[in-house]
């Protein structure tokens, strides 16, 4: 994370964010009803996220202003992609890992087997709901 952090965000403005921020959304759910903002789903790779965030910790953290961290994220685009099933979500997710994953050794990527692991916990886990 460390790497991300000061490769794409050691100041603001100095690049821009790095690939498409991709959100998951049903059929019942939309970004246009306030009421059903906190439905949508995270399925592009948190890592450049995360980084962003911790770059703009560090700055507040100097003191320094964050107007510039502020054009960035509001200026980072956004794709909002419909999926009709959970095991669409999780699909949807894993493919952008890996072409993610392929492009930055930073970034990590899940092998064949280990990806019918992640799958398995996490019907696991909808199952339980």
């Amino acid at each position: 994370m460390r790497y991300l952090t000061d490769y794409y965000f050691n100041e603001p403005g100095n690049k821009p964010f790095p690939g498409v921020v991709c959100i998951g959304v049903t059929d019942v759910s939309s970004p246009m009803v306030a009421a059903q903002r906190g439905w949508l789903k995270g399925i592009s790779p948190e890592e450049a996220r995360h980084a962003l965030v911790f770059a703009i910790a560090r700055d507040l953290r100097k003191g320094l202003p964050i107007d510039a961290w502020k054009t960035l994220v509001l200026s980072t685009t956004m794709e909002f992609r419909t999926m009709a099933t959970e095991d669409d979500f999780f699909w949807e997710a894993t493919k952008l890992r890996e072409s993610v994953g392929a492009q930055y050794d930073s970034m990590y990527y899940s092998p064949a087997h280990y990806r019918a692991y992640e799958r398995g916990v996490c019907k696991g886990s909808l199952r339980s709901l």
